[in-house]
């Protein structure tokens, strides 16, 4: 995938060489979740299209040529512009911008453009932003999801988009949306705001199910206060940034390594079931929140790396212990909860992830 940035990026696809009409969605994507792969599967299908039929029109020569360069382009705001025009309301990321990238690529995307936030392009008028897709980057089809906007305060509206592009004969897929039945029954549309309210409130699985794979945070590992080595569970502690962190508790789930140096000779990403916590230690008086997750089966020093935490489950809320011994025999009883849950059967080797 190709990554660009800056509204001149999206100008100039309407002249690369030897290129067809690009097929174009855009959107925040934040968590590329169920409704956003529904959008991506539908403009897929429509490249795909335009691929086997060279139905897209270009100014080549050959109808192979222009077949064979229809690409699927996104075009999103990093970051999200709330974060430039009220920043106390700015939503907390589903994604860091790694993780956003690499799910855009699974999802078959052959271009990114990401746009700044900034005054210019946050104030162009919903025609003005729409004369530069038809203009300049000379789109063939958009696929857009029902809640879609753009333009200046939002005035671009999916009705007057299909207005302009049937007058301009420029394809337009509109998508109802995706909605999901949770275990308690309910149907929920499917949304970034409605997967951070569930992780904000500790439902990781439901959020998942939105998402249609775990949640994740992904961040640096730090060092931290180094006392979970001292009873037995060593912790691999999370510099998360700006990702939204599931609410206070202890939860199931994995943590994928990047490239661990103990497997050096194997450097594809290795993944071991966790116990992770999140919340501030009450047992030993803490005050700042902390996300850590202890590795089973696990034994190699992690500081400095890339890792990835996937939730799949909550276990059970944060509490204070009257002493050590208490926490400790539930922290067994928590590794025994994911051992079972993750179908894990090897022995728990002592680790030396670092708290």
């Amino acid at each position: 995938m190709i990554i660009e940035q800056g509204i001149e990026s999206l100008a100039r696809l309407g002249s690369i060489p030897n290129h067809a009409r690009p097929i174009l969605s855009i959107g925040n994507f934040d968590g590329v979740h169920l409704g956003h792969q529904a959008i991506l599967a539908q403009a897929r299908r429509v490249r795909d299209e335009a691929r086997r039929e060279g139905s897209v029109s270009t100014d080549t020569s050959s109808s192979t040529a222009r077949s064979s360069h229809v690409e699927l382009v996104v075009v999103t705001f990093e970051p999200h512009p709330m974060s430039v025009l009220r920043p106390r309301l700015a939503p907390p990321r589903l994604m860091s911008l790694t993780q956003k990238r690499r799910a855009l690529a699974s999802q078959g995307v052959d271009r990114l453009i990401e746009l700044a936030p900034t005054a210019d392009v946050l104030g162009l008028e919903a025609e003005a932003f729409y004369s530069i897709l038809r203009d300049r980057a000379r789109v063939g089809h958009l696929v857009e999801g029902r809640d879609f906007n753009f333009g200046r305060d939002r005035r671009g509206t999916l009705e007057r988009l299909a207005d302009w592009c049937r007058r301009d004969g420029i394809g337009l897929t509109r998508l109802a949306g995706e909605s999901v039945a949770l275990p308690d029954g309910s149907i929920v549309d499917v949304s970034s705001s409605v997967i951070r309210w569930l992780v904000a409130h500790g439902r990781v699985r439901d959020a998942g199910k939105l998402l249609g794979r775990p949640y994740t945070l992904q961040g640096i590992v730090n060092q931290g206060d180094q006392r979970g080595r001292t009873i037995g569970f060593p912790t691999a502690n999370l510099d998360t940034g700006e990702q939204l962190l599931p609410d206070v508790g202890v939860y199931a789930g994995s943590c994928v390594i990047d490239s661990p140096v103990t497997l050096a000779q194997n450097p594809t990403p290795q993944t071991f079931p966790a116990a992770i916590s999140v919340g501030q230690k009450p047992t030993f008086g803490g005050t700042q929140t902390t996300v850590e997750a202890h590795l089973l089966d696990f034994s190699a020093d992690l500081y400095g790396q890339s890792v990835e935490l996937r939730f799949t489950d909550f276990l059970r809320d944060q509490a204070p212990f009257p002493n050590v011994d208490a926490l400790v025999k539930q922290l067994h009883r928590d590794v025994d909860r994911v051992r079972h849950m993750t179908g894990s059967t090897q022995f728990q080797s002592p680790s030396t992830a670092g708290v």
